[in-house]
């Protein structure tokens, strides 16, 4: 277990979280980053067009003096090996990036599982005959079949079925297909329902059946609150950088986006539509996640690990914290 992250939880979980210390603050994941495009005013991005486009909005097109960037080539845009290049150390590169990729794969994991295991810490699943106390699976007998004990009995079926036919896909091929990226932005091309469900997948195999049914559960409210007010986020987004804003709203907002905006609702997600959702709900059983101040903290720390898992996944360009004073 990382003790820095432990620190951190032990720090704000002390002062205790209402609904206006649960608001988070979005920066860019090159504010933690070597190899990050830096504007001369001190503004950083992950890659090199959210860079251009606030040079182009914020400074009328004009590089302000200072403007650094990477001097190697992302894994994105590499290419063709340069002329004279041999192709052991083109293999050596990409060998690497495959490196790399993997590191942040471990790391992903690694925060939400830590986080899990902090749970574990205060809630124990022993209160019915049968369980054995903890959150993370320890043993293989501990598994069971995503798709079944999916908690479509907590649920509507417009809130999920989306997701969980995307999981039954995921979980019988029981592999991830390649996801595309967007040349310009860098990130995952990936409908917002898919990567729910990839979550579900990856992270449901490490969580025992009880706690699965409240993870997946605060999953789905997230997605309720993204097809809500996901796109009004991104108009005002847009409208504030003099971009297009003629959205499809006709649509439903996590069948069509890719993840770029989800920690964009993070703050509304958690201060005003988790506290309305939950009357709303039989939530036998749940432990972790409830309408107190106790629960909604854990539901910040869930919205914090899931949102930064999806930028350590290529997802979205920004991660989420929580500041000391509690303001955004």
């Amino acid at each position: 277990m990382d003790p820095k992250f432990a620190q951190d939880f032990d720090k704000n979980s002390s002062q205790g979280l209402n609904a206006d210390a649960a608001a988070k603050r979005r920066r860019t994941k090159g504010e933690a980053t070597e190899g990050s495009y830096i504007c001369g005013c001190g503004k950083i991005y992950l890659s090199y067009p959210a860079l251009y486009t606030h040079i182009k909005t914020k400074h009328d097109g004009v590089t302000p003096s200072g403007t650094t960037q990477p001097q190697t080539n992302s894994k994105s845009g590499r290419g063709r090996p340069k002329k004279g290049e041999s192709g052991s150390k083109a293999k050596e590169e990409d060998d690497k990036e495959g490196q790399n990729e993997n590191s942040d794969n471990q790391l992903a994991y690694g925060a939400l599982l830590n986080y899990l295991k902090i749970l574990e810490m205060e809630y124990k699943y022993d209160d019915q005959p049968g369980d054995t106390g903890s959150i993370v699976v320890t043993s293989p007998e501990d598994t069971f079949d995503l798709v079944q004990k999916f908690p479509v009995d907590v649920l509507r079926p417009h809130e999920f079925l989306p997701v969980l036919q995307e999981l039954d896909i995921i979980q019988k091929s029981g592999r991830i297909f390649e996801e595309e990226i967007d040349e310009m932005s860098g990130l995952k091309k990936t409908p917002i329902n898919r990567i729910f469900a990839i979550f579900i997948f990856l992270i449901g195999r490490h969580v025992k059946e009880r706690f699965y049914r409240e993870l997946v559960f605060f999953l789905m409210m997230y997605r309720r609150a993204l097809n809500e007010i996901g796109w009004r986020i991104v108009e005002n987004i847009r409208r504030s950088f003099g971009g297009d804003v003629n959205l499809r709203k006709d649509l439903e907002f996590c069948t069509v986006n890719n993840g770029e905006y989800i920690p964009e609702a993070s703050n509304e997600f958690i201060t005003e539509k988790w506290p309305q959702y939950i009357p709303q709900y039989a939530l036998k059983g749940f432990k972790v996640l409830g309408g107190d101040i106790e629960s909604t903290k854990n539901a910040v720390f869930l919205t914090q690990h899931f949102c930064n898992w999806l930028s350590l996944q290529g997802y979205t360009d920004s991660y989420l914290s929580i500041n000391e004073d509690g303001t955004s």
